[in-house]
């Protein structure tokens, strides 16, 4: 072992089972970080397909295929906005404005995500199946090392597997 010291490097004998234990510690630190760094990745491509599908509905739809669904009564306008509350009474000049701002984020959102497909016409099919290798990935890293990974790492990469 190679010790800095303040004169000049120092070379000293180190008991070869403390080096070894060393050794597999920096390894399972190596496999512990790139669990943690996998798990991001698949979070982070979950999360993107979920917005992407999210995206794909068209406006005229998000109103009667969301959870918005059950806010709204099924009365619509010609642009497929609703037009009265679950209730059945008309909505407020907020709820009007709320429907309103929510229906151009979605225009806008629904266009984003065409301009995305006409580029890459199976994007969806694409995204589920890179987070389907990114899974697969992930769960063979973690049964080839379960062993060296930390009980919080295992038990988040499992929740994840599923």
């Amino acid at each position: 072992r190679l010790e800095d010291k303040p004169n000049g490097g120092q070379w000293s004998l180190a008991d070869p089972e403390t080096m070894k234990a060393e050794q597999a510690a920096k390894a399972a630190e190596k496999v512990e970080q790139s669990v943690i760094k996998a798990l991001r990745k698949l979070q982070a491509k979950a999360q993107e397909l979920q917005k992407e599908v999210a995206a794909s509905v068209p406006p005229e739809e998000l109103f009667s295929s969301s959870s918005l669904a059950a806010k709204y009564s099924a009365e619509r306008d010609a642009d497929g906005k609703p037009t009265a509350g679950v209730d059945g009474e008309p909505l407020s000049k907020a709820a009007k404005k709320e429907v309103d701002k929510l229906f151009a984020k979605q225009e806008k959102e629904h266009e984003k995500h065409l301009a995305k497909a006409a580029a890459k016409p199976a994007l969806l099919e694409e995204m589920r199946a890179e987070m389907e290798r990114l899974r697969l990935d992930l769960s063979e890293t973690v049964s080839a090392n379960q062993q060296l990974l930390g009980a919080e790492t295992l038990a988040a990469a499992k929740a994840e597997l599923g």
